[in-house]
């Protein structure tokens, strides 16, 4: 199997997108929102509910103390790019203007193209 590397990939900030061109001339392109949304890291998988070590035991749940003010909204922030690199030649690294840090392989971004839209 040859090595999935593409050929560029471009961040669209007026439409909020990121572009990457693979070898063959396709090209997977992908809401920056929904980008963050999949985020592959343990902290995003577990806050979406998903056990980002499985089969390792599982404390129960630590008790999280009501908050008085009102919940935020949304931090746009959390949707724009600050930076991308390399992460080795499999993935691509990207920073986040919140200074969270993702790590998307290549095959990962590859699959995004043959997925479905979805309905959210």
């Amino acid at each position: 199997m040859s090595e999935l590397l593409p050929r560029a990939v471009n961040v669209n900030r007026t439409e909020g997108t990121l572009s990457v061109v693979w070898p063959d001339g396709t090209a997977t392109t992908v809401p920056l929102m929904k980008l963050r949304q999949v985020c592959p890291c343990a902290t995003c998988a577990e806050s979406r509910g998903e056990n980002p070590h499985p089969g390792l035991l599982e404390a129960p749940p630590a008790a999280k103390p009501r908050s008085r003010g009102l919940p935020m909204l949304g931090d746009v922030r959390k949707f724009q790019i600050s930076g991308m690199h390399h992460v080795g030649r499999y993935a691509l690294g990207v920073t986040w203007a919140d200074n969270h840090q993702s790590i998307y392989s290549w095959t990962f971004l590859a699959e995004m193209k043959a997925a479905p839209p979805s309905s959210t």
